[in-house]
């Protein structure tokens, strides 16, 4: 998704007629894959362990002889990205507009592990097939569980389910407990950290770190479900730095630097830098900043333009408003950068996960519940 908006799609028709048979049924070349052959590998025990999909037969599509001319042009990669993205897009919308001609609703509620591609996501909100779309802040394969909890307690006449609204749904951790498993396993690797119980000074000695571009481990509240950080296990940086984006691609996420960050924005604000007031509180789909808002928040907007955007509201994350509201007090940008807490790992639940992270990456100051740690 982030790459392919460097590059042009001059490979999707190609991509459409040649990895298909069919492509309105999906149906696969076989003669560009190795997953139909008998000694296919394909596990998942312990770490994921599988063949390459690809023959080289596919090769041909791009012109090239191995797979190393692709490692070593970024001009191919991107084109490549550029071409798969559209064709995904394409036949999205081509789906989606004949579940629209079947009039069952003119409403849409989309999940599944495709609804997790923000930048289609965008396609279809932009094509008006439907008057409303609604993406669950799980849609991944892990959210099938709630579906299938709420399918169960419906069956059973249950109707009461209070916490949908909201993704904070998963574990918490008291002062007491992050206070033990500081002293407990951490002692001499953690000279300085102290306990601040007024939220208001923690906010305003976490937004001075920020405004002088320091990166900020935040761990708070209840762990949220899925797979995008909405501010309980999050890195939290200045938005308005257009050199933080590469610092922490390359010393903390230590991955491509093309990746972007989502700006995490107070909703009563979003018209102003996205011009509209749609709520988009779970990043399930990137939007367009206003142009002239764009040079403000260079670490959080794409080379098109775009931001993964997260809406946030008092009501649903109140810790979290009120530290965008802080900086926006200060700074007069309503907005934050926002990552995943983690680096090349699955993101942080436990304390103890965090202030790993935190000691082996180039984080700044790192923030669990009332507990402020620094260099």
């Amino acid at each position: 998704m982030g790459l392919s908006s460097y590059g042009q799609p001059i490979y999707s028709d190609l991509i459409k007629k040649k990895i298909f048979k069919d492509f309105k049924k999906l149906e696969l070349n076989l003669n560009y894959f190795n997953h139909t052959n008998k000694n296919y590998v394909y596990k998942f025990n312990g770490k994921p362990n599988q063949d390459v999909i690809f023959n080289k037969n596919v090769l041909e599509i791009f012109q090239i002889n191995s797979y190393d001319e692709i490692k070593n042009n970024d001009k191919l990669k991107k084109d490549i990205a550029s071409s798969v993205q559209k064709v995904f897009e394409d036949k999205l919308i081509e789906v989606c507009t004949e579940i629209k001609n079947l009039n069952f609703s003119s409403n849409l509620v989309y999940a599944g592990g495709c609804a997790l591609n923000s930048l289609a996501n965008k396609k279809i909100i932009e094509s008006k097939i439907f008057d409303n779309v609604f993406i669950p802040y799980s849609p991944g394969d892990g959210g099938g569980s709630i579906g299938s909890a709420i399918y169960v307690l419906k069956k059973n006449k249950y109707n009461s389910i209070e916490n949908l609204n909201s993704p904070y749904i998963g574990p918490s951790y008291s002062n007491d407990e992050i206070k033990n498993t500081i002293n407990k396993n951490y002692k001499n690797l953690i000279k300085k950290f102290e306990l601040i119980l007024d939220k208001d000074q923690l906010n305003k000695e976490i937004i001075d770190m920020i405004t002088e571009n320091k990166i900020i481990g935040y761990f708070n509240g209840k762990m949220e479900f899925g797979a995008r950080a909405l501010g309980n296990r999050s890195i939290i940086a200045n938005p308005c730095d257009i050199k933080i984006k590469e610092v922490i691609n390359k010393k903390i996420k230590r991955r491509e630097n093309f990746r972007p960050f989502a700006p995490s924005i107070l909703y009563e604000e979003k018209k102003d830098w996205f011009n509209n007031n749609n709520s988009n509180p779970y990043m399930a789909t990137v939007e367009n900043i206003n142009e002239n808002k764009r040079e403000l928040i260079p670490a959080v907007t794409h080379i098109d333009g775009t931001g993964r955007v997260q809406t946030v509201s008092k009501k649903i994350n109140e810790n979290f408003y009120n530290l965008i509201k802080c900086f926006f007090d200060v700074t007069k940008v309503p907005i934050l950068l926002n990552t995943s807490f983690n680096e090349n790992e699955p993101i942080v639940n436990q304390p103890s996960e965090a202030i790993d992270c935190f000691i082996r990456t180039e984080m700044d100051a790192l923030v669990i519940e009332n507990f402020l740690i620094k260099r």
